[in-house]
């Protein structure tokens, strides 16, 4: 059995993300999908919550899924920057060289997947699913499309019959939530009722978390 991995800073995690999730393991047919927290990742700003609070509201927003959806810390565990190639090593030597690896990110990501490091050879350790994103309509560069449509599956068995390699596009049905407006709402005073799951709001309120963020 291989490994599905789903990427993201989940600043926080929002019922967003679990939709995408619970619909990841449904349409990509996987026994179960790890929900993978980013260190600091180089690309972004230094306004993560801490680890400790994003891996309790994560564990909070998948509890009453655990039979699909698990929890992976391999990143939050590792004191270096965070470059997704580092980590497809670690899984794939984890793995063997016979057994799938998939790792799951939005179109907004794979729009700038070409500032990543080393990110030619993300194909060489995992296959990519690059997930539709509500409202977003994604323009690749020459670079990423040349790359991409020499990797380009359609079918989802693909991903399934060899260990890494395809670039899968799925069109999911997704709710139209960002992490930065929850926490824009929450530095605004707005109420994120129905954005987060009940238990990740209670705490977020509970620590105090996003009064100042941006």
């Amino acid at each position: 059995m291989g490994i599905a991995l789903f990427g993201g800073s989940f600043n926080p995690f929002h019922n967003g993300h679990l939709s995408v999730a619970k619909d990841l393991v449904d349409h990509l047919d996987l026994h179960e999908l790890k929900i993978l927290p980013s260190g600091q990742p180089p690309h972004k700003p230094c306004n993560l919550a801490s680890n400790k609070h994003r891996l309790k509201m994560i564990e909070l927003g998948i509890k009453n899924h655990l039979n699909s959806i698990s929890l992976e810390e391999f990143e939050l565990n590792n004191n270096a920057t965070s470059y997704t190639i580092n980590t497809l090593k670690h899984f794939r030597q984890k793995l063997g060289a016979s057994k799938t690896l998939i790792f799951c990110l939005g179109e907004d990501s794979f729009q700038l997947i070409d500032t990543w490091l080393d990110w030619e050879r993300l194909t060489e350790y995992c296959h990519l699913v690059v997930i539709s994103r509500k409202g977003f309509n994604i323009d690749l560069n020459c670079n990423i499309k040349i790359w991409s449509q020499q990797h380009q599956c359609s079918e989802i068995k693909n991903l399934h019959n060899k260990p890494f390699g395809n670039i899968y596009f799925c069109k999911l049905a997704q709710i139209d939530i960002s992490s930065s407006e929850i926490r824009n709402n929450i530095a605004k005073k707005i109420s994120i009722k129905g954005l987060v799951p009940t238990e990740v709001q209670e705490y977020i309120v509970k620590n105090s978390l996003y009064k100042d963020a941006t």
